[in-house]
């Protein structure tokens, strides 16, 4: 093959495959691996960007529209599957592929607020408000787009008043939705974030209790 036949195939191939297949990261030799602690090793040794580690997983940038979430035992994944299969990624980051055993997903990636105060300034919301409207919606059986008016007449004296914005309103509302879907934890600032594209907000962790 001469040297422009093959800069057209590496091009071409560029062009189908993206940015992805010029990672370090080979995603072929990471599906054949079996263990949690092997998978963290590879992905590490392999530079990929960790953003994000509870008890259970850990998220790692796989590109610039894609996230690893790696699970010890699969559980918290296969639950955010679940939530994703039953409301749909208008309310969750979209999933494109996942093993067998849910030890990790490929996952939209979404951006995210840093801090408690970020979140604040860009929403018109705190987290303490949304606690106790997702309390008292299960309480009284709200809908989500009544959510914020009733609440905001019944709210306790001590519940430090908010003023969302347009994204605010949209959070509340998807919050509720969630809610009585029976996704808990959908209260917390830091788990709601905006697509990449600008276009969607969605709650970036699901892998807890679903109701369906």
């Amino acid at each position: 093959m001469n040297v422009k036949n093959m800069k057209l195939k590496s091009l071409l191939k560029y062009l189908t495959e993206g940015s992805e297949s010029f990672n370090k990261f080979n995603f072929n030799e990471f599906k054949k691996l079996k263990t949690y602690k092997e998978m963290i090793n590879y992905v590490t040794d392999n530079d990929l960007k960790r953003i994000g580690c509870g008890g259970n997983r850990c998220v790692y940038v796989y590109s610039d529209e894609k996230v690893i979430k790696i699970g010890r035992d699969g559980e918290q994944n296969k639950k955010e599957f679940e939530a994703y299969n039953s409301v749909g990624k208008e309310y969750t980051p979209e999933i494109y592929e996942h093993a067998d055993d849910f030890r990790w997903i490929l996952s939209e990636q979404v951006k995210v607020w840093e801090t408690e105060e970020d979140f604040e300034r860009d929403t018109g919301l705190n987290e303490s408000w949304l606690y106790d409207a997702a309390t008292y919606q299960k309480k009284h059986d709200i809908s989500p787009q009544d959510l914020y008016e009733e609440f905001s007449k019944n709210q306790p004296w001590d519940i430090r008043d908010i003023n969302p914005n347009d994204i605010g309103e949209k959070i509340i509302e998807k919050m509720g939705y969630l809610n009585i879907k029976g996704i808990d934890d959908v209260s917390r600032w830091d788990h709601w974030g905006i697509s990449t594209d600008g276009g969607r907000i969605v709650c970036v962790d699901l892998g807890l209790d679903l109701e369906i």
